[in-house]
């Protein structure tokens, strides 16, 4: 180990400390906030709003159509702009988890979130759950 890390420079090696100190985790008074925050986000009239919509992308489709390549990239930028509005909250969980795993279970969430019947239902739930985590981190 010790032979590996002596051939970094200095620079290198600052470098590799400061990328491994922005990837750990939030714990404490923060992490249970982006808890609360995320637990919140789940309940908003906005991420249903953006859900519905990143749900059901044809009607999208259907009212905001444009023609050519711009048409194309403003239509999908709007709509990104739906699917970064209704997962804004749960990818801040990652500060908070600071896991690959976590992020793989946080993204099928998501998906699930997003593809099956009684997503909206799922969603609260999961509010409920994170907002009780992060009270419970707080306290």
């Amino acid at each position: 180990m010790m032979a590996y890390l002596q051939t970094f420079t200095s620079m290198q090696f600052v470098g590799l400390f400061l990328i491994w100190a922005m990837m750990m985790k939030a714990t404490g008074p923060l992490g249970g906030a982006i808890l609360v925050v995320a637990g919140l986000y789940q309940f908003s009239p906005m991420k249903h709003a953006c859900l519905h919509q990143c749900r059901a992308p044809i009607s999208f489709l259907m009212t905001q159509w444009r023609e050519g390549g711009w048409g194309a990239l403003g239509m999908g930028w709007r709509h990104g702009l739906f699917c970064v509005g209704c997962c804004w909250a749960l990818m801040g969980l990652l500060f908070v988890v600071g896991d690959t795993n976590a992020a793989r279970i946080i993204t099928i969430y998501v998906l699930v979130e997003k593809i099956f019947p009684g997503g909206e239902t799922l969603s609260r739930i999961a509010g409920a759950v994170l907002l009780g985590m992060g009270l419970w981190i707080i306290v």
